[in-house]
């Protein structure tokens, strides 16, 4: 199967928003293109008072299922102040016939080749809500259910800055060809993942997924029935929705670490001193932590930083650049300190954007004022 590459872009809803006057979300059928040219169909379900801006839930169906099997979660999550995105993957549903051709036959073929670029369909969700719906950055959750946990596991190894959670309902070990167990290996530990599986089918992958990430905080709920493979727990298990809603949406919707901390809250960071100035560095989940020391001198900030990263490629990233009084909330923040004292700044980085992940090892430098980059040694510290 080929299909010809192009630009990843957002795409014209289908139908206008539409809500009964009794509902507690919005509706809108959508459509988005994937960075492979394939128009992937979804429903976005929104609270009233938030059809733009906020945090979002993708959800994606199993096997030869549709993006309608996700309805029962769209009044349990809007009612938490969050958006439903449900897609139709590529081969499946109203996402099937792509130009002339009907991808609903690879399906059938069970064609590993289209499942394992199914997490394309995921990427491209997350660029539309973030585009078009202004989903914040780090504002979504992954949901999955049958095959679908296998692709929300593949897209947050591939975009693990974009994803704040995953849910599973029944994940198996290699569904349709999709290799979870191997993706579990690029697992950034504080991204949070629960399991749910029946305990006829825990040991089809839910327990061997979780037992390979217990030390990265995954958890497994069993939960009580037959016969409730992935959705089919909607309508059988009591208070599901709800139980999913509540886990997925309170941890997309609380704070992302950044601005003005204290040193005490600098934990898990590598110290780096310079110039008589401390410097920390720490990588949790995807994103780059560079903490500086800052003097506030009365109503303005003494120093002025630049942070350059160097890649393993040996290619030089000026990412940063934060100044005194008026340039920058951060800075303002500082010099709140007034009239003497010091605090320190930490400004957050999305290393995907430099080809980076977790394993890598890059090289850190900073500027003062308008002195050059040092040491002249970049110092390497090792990505976890």
């Amino acid at each position: 199967m080929r299909i010809a590459p192009l630009a990843l872009v957002a795409a014209l809803l289908v139908v206008p928003p539409a809500h009964a006057e009794d509902d507690a979300f919005v509706r809108e059928e959508v459509t988005f293109e994937t960075s492979d040219g394939l128009t992937i169909h979804g429903t976005y379900w929104a609270p009233v008072d938030a059809p733009t801006g906020a945090p979002c839930v993708v959800a994606l169906p199993m096997y030869r299922n549709v993006r309608a099997s996700w309805e029962p979660l769209a009044t349990p999550v809007t009612e938490r102040g969050c958006a439903l995105l449900a897609i139709d993957m590529r081969g499946h549903g109203e996402s099937a016939v792509q130009g002339e051709t009907d991808l609903s036959e690879n399906v059938k073929a069970r064609d590993a080749e289209l499942f394992n670029a199914m997490h394309l369909d995921v990427e491209a969700a997350i660029a539309w809500a973030r585009k078009t719906k202004k989903t914040p950055r780090g504002r979504v959750g992954l949901i999955g259910a049958s095959v679908g946990c296998s692709i929300a596991i593949h897209a947050a190894v591939e975009k693990p800055l974009d994803v704040a959670a995953v849910a599973v309902l029944t994940p198996g070990e290699k569904y349709l060809g999709v290799p979870t167990l191997e993706h579990a290996e690029r697992w950034y530990k504080t991204l949070p993942l629960h399991i749910f599986s029946s305990d006829e089918e825990r040991k089809r992958g839910a327990e061997s997924i979780q037992s390979a990430l217990a030390d990265r905080g995954a958890e497994l709920s069993i939960v009580p029935g037959s016969k409730i493979h992935g959705t089919q727990m909607f309508g059988k298990v009591a208070g599901i929705e709800g139980r999913l809603a509540e886990w997925l949406t309170a941890r997309i919707t609380g704070p992302i670490p950044d601005g003005v901390i204290e040193e005490s809250e600098i934990e898990g960071a590598v110290t780096i001193e310079f110039q008589k100035r401390d410097i920390w560095v720490r990588f949790v989940n995807g994103r780059l932590y560079v903490a500086t020391r800052f003097e506030s001198m009365g109503s303005v900030a003494s120093d002025q930083a630049r942070i350059r990263i160097t890649t393993p490629d040996g290619k030089a990233h000026d990412v940063a650049e934060h100044a005194g009084m008026g340039m920058s909330r951060i800075d303002m923040d500082v010099t709140a300190h007034a009239p003497t004292s010091s605090a320190v700044t930490e400004h957050s980085y999305f290393l995907s954007e430099l080809g980076v992940a977790g394993g890598a090892a890059i090289g850190i430098q900073i500027a003062f004022d308008d002195e050059s980059f040092g040491p002249a040694e970049p110092i390497h510290i090792t990505l976890e």
